[in-house]
């Protein structure tokens, strides 16, 4: 099966899970919901609604501060609205790593490359915030 592959914690307590192909919501009381995707079905990227939706490498899922769900896809950064709907938001600036990522309060993205440490800003501009090339 499909290990889990991202993790984030909304405000409310929900916690959102990626695998390569789904994402879905744990409340407090354990319940899961699968939000978008379908299950094995990895390979494909399609927007969509519910299960219509297809992620092609899911590999993480992120709160921004306006408390929207965002999936890392493959090299792309996707939204997934509360009712499954899932639109692509913009491609990632350069190659990632797909092994971590965090959000800061403003919206800034981070995630590795190599050994460096880069950041996206809410708006797409990259830039490299610490580490040597590899």
């Amino acid at each position: 099966g499909d290990d889990l592959r991202g993790m984030a914690i909304a405000a409310d307590a929900t916690v959102y899970v990626a695998d390569s192909s789904t994402v879905r919501s744990v409340d407090r009381n354990g319940d899961v919901r699968t939000i978008a995707g379908t299950y094995g079905s990895a390979g494909e990227s399609l927007d969509g609604k519910g299960t219509a939706a297809r992620f092609s490498y899911l590999w993480a899922v992120v709160v921004d501060p306006a408390g929207q769900v965002l999936a890392l896809d493959g090299d792309t950064i996707r939204r997934v609205a509360p009712d499954g709907t899932v639109t692509t938001i913009r491609r990632l600036p350069v190659i990632v790593d797909k092994t971590t990522v965090a959000m800061d309060p403003e919206g800034t993205l981070y995630f590795a490359k190599g050994c460096e440490l880069w950041a996206v800003s809410p708006e797409g501009v990259s830039r490299r915030v610490w580490g040597f090339e590899s």
